[in-house]
């Protein structure tokens, strides 16, 4: 595609124009108000892009498994380091307002198990794997503000088919106020979000 063009009701026409290399990667991009420059390296990772206000440059670990390392405006930074088995483990993302930590833990089959997110908005979530493979449950192990004083941890469940096809997911909300006699101590709520039926 070298061209595109879409109209929208009340809305003047809008031109995109791509330009690729000889390899058929994007290299060019405008739409007539912004645009978009990327160049790649010998490997075909991108190198940097500008976008007329910034460029963001991109580094590369040369060994092992060429992976990105590094994302850079000069204002926003993004670190990157990776487990044995070549998953991400650490994403350190700096701005001048803050610095948010991610680390992610993975089961011996290499499934997501934890994640936490470091920072003004710190969340710990836990996974649940089935033996199959399949994610049966995510949900907010601990935050700032608990579960608690009209605070609540959120819950996904995903209700899962003999051979691990998700057939329905529901959501839920933990909390520990108390509502009641019989309604009292941690608790969680689920309520059906979706049903997958053939």
């Amino acid at each position: 595609m070298s061209s595109q063009a879409s109209n929208q009701s009340n809305l003047d026409e809008r031109i995109q124009n791509y330009q690729y290399d000889g390899a058929r990667r994007l290299i060019n991009w405008s739409d007539g108000s912004q645009s978009l420059q990327i160049d790649y390296d010998r490997m075909g990772n991108r190198n940097w892009h500008y976008n007329a206000f910034d460029t963001t440059h991109y580094s590369y670990a040369a060994s092992p498994g060429n992976r990105l390392e590094l994302v850079s405006n000069g204002l926003n930074t993004s670190q990157y380091q990776y487990n044995k088995n070549g998953a991400v483990s650490y994403i350190c993302k700096i701005n001048p307002l803050d610095t948010l930590m991610e680390t992610f833990s993975y089961t011996m089959g290499g499934q997501l198990s934890k994640y936490v997110l470091e920072g003004q908005d710190f969340r710990d979530w836990r996974y649940r794997q089935s033996p199959f493979g399949g994610r049966e449950q995510k949900r907010i192990f601990a935050s700032p503000t608990g579960d608690t004083l009209g605070y609540t941890h959120a819950w996904v469940y995903y209700i899962l088919g003999a051979g691990g096809t998700q057939l329905a997911r529901w959501h839920g909300r933990q909390t520990r106020d108390y509502a009641g006699p019989e309604d009292c101590g941690r608790r969680v709520y689920m309520y059906p979000l979706s049903y997958l039926t053939k």
